[in-house]
């Protein structure tokens, strides 16, 4: 386990090199770079996607981790931070209510 965390923060300079590399080459990685190691997830020792993955969380459960914890880090408004914030909360809601027996859409 101890690899694939330093595979992460390798993966995660290289993606952050990229993002300020002015040699033309930037262009080409930086969609990579968003899709693969997207720096408002990247900047964790875990990823959420591999957080996820590794413990089979469910659904729901995985979209709170992601949410909270990109909440912050995506955008550069507070109102980007909230959103994410509720985002987390529609998610703890559907489940209190699939919980509870109620429809959940």
């Amino acid at each position: 386990m101890a690899t694939s965390n330093s595979i992460s923060v390798q993966m995660q300079q290289a993606a952050e090199e990229a993002m300020y590399n002015t040699s033309g080459i930037a262009e080409q990685n930086e969609l990579f770079d968003e899709i693969s190691a997207p720096r408002h997830y990247a900047r964790w020792k875990v990823q959420p996607i591999e957080f996820i993955l590794t413990n089979e969380v469910e659904f729901w459960r995985g979209n709170i981790v992601k949410y909270a914890m990109r909440a912050g880090y995506k955008g550069s408004t507070w109102e980007d931070e909230v959103k994410d914030l509720e985002k987390a909360k529609e998610y703890i809601d559907m489940r209190i209510k699939d919980i509870k027996g109620e429809p959940v859409v």
